[in-house]
C-alpha cells in the first residue's frame, strides 16, 4: 500500500515565463481497495538550480525541464553558444533525481511539418533523441500549451508523474526489501 500524503507542493522555477497551471487537487489510487484519496496541490516559486518543477518534499526524485517551443529547441539544440550551456543544465538534471524529465510542448509532427528553419527537417527529432539517450532522460510529449485547459491539463499530468515517481519508488523499494 502506497502511503500518500495528504498535501503536496510543487515548486516552479522562478524563470519559467509561462508555467503551467496546477489543478487543486488530484486523485490518485493507494492500492489498498479503499477507493481514491485526493491529494491538495499547492506551488511556490522558487529558482531552482536544475529543471522548471520537482516537488518540495521529494526534490531528487523527479525534476522536469520544460522546452515549450520549437523555436527553443532549435536554438537550444542548434545555436553553438546555446548548447555548450544547455548540456551542462541538462547534464546536471539527470544527475540530480532519480526521474529526469524533458517536456517537451511540440508534437513531433509539429516539428516536422511547422520546420522551415532545419534542411532536413526531422534533424531537431534527431538531436533531441541523441540528448535523451546521451543523459538518460524520459522525454513527456505534450500539446502545445496555449489555452488554460491545455496547460492545466499537461499540470495535471505533471502532478501525477511527481507524484508516482515520488511515492511509488518508495513501494517498490520497500518490496524488494
Amino acid at each position: 500500500m502506497i502511503e500518500y500524503p495528504h498535501d503536496i507542493c510543487i515548486e516552479i522555477d522562478t524563470r519559467e515565463k509561462r508555467p503551467l497551471l496546477f489543478p487543486t487537487f488530484i486523485h490518485v489510487d493507494p492500492g489498498d481497495r479503499t477507493g481514491t484519496k485526493r491529494i491538495a496541490i499547492r506551488t511556490a516559486h522558487k529558482a531552482l538550480k536544475t529543471g522548471d518543477y520537482r516537488l518540495a518534499s521529494a526534490p531528487n526524485s523527479c525534476v522536469i525541464e520544460r522546452k515549450g517551443s520549437q523555436l527553443e529547441l532549435i536554438k537550444n539544440l542548434f545555436d553553438l553558444k546555446d548548447t555548450t550551456r544547455v548540456a551542462r543544465s541538462i547534464k546536471r538534471l539527470s544527475c540530480c533525481c532519480k526521474h529526469p524529465y524533458l517536456l517537451i510542448e511540440v508534437s513531433p509532427l509539429q516539428m516536422i511539418a511547422n520546420n522551415q528553419l532545419l534542411d532536413p527537417p526531422d534533424l531537431l527529432l534527431n538531436r533531441l533523441a541523441r540528448l535523451a539517450l546521451h543523459f538518460n532522460l524520459q522525454v513527456l510529449w505534450a500539446p502545445t500549451t496555449t489555452s488554460n485547459n491545455s496547460r492545466r491539463a499537461v499540470g495535471t499530468a505533471v502532478a501525477h508523474l511527481l507524484v508516482a515517481s515520488a511515492f511509488c519508488s518508495k513501494e517498490n523499494t520497500d518490496a524488494v526489501d
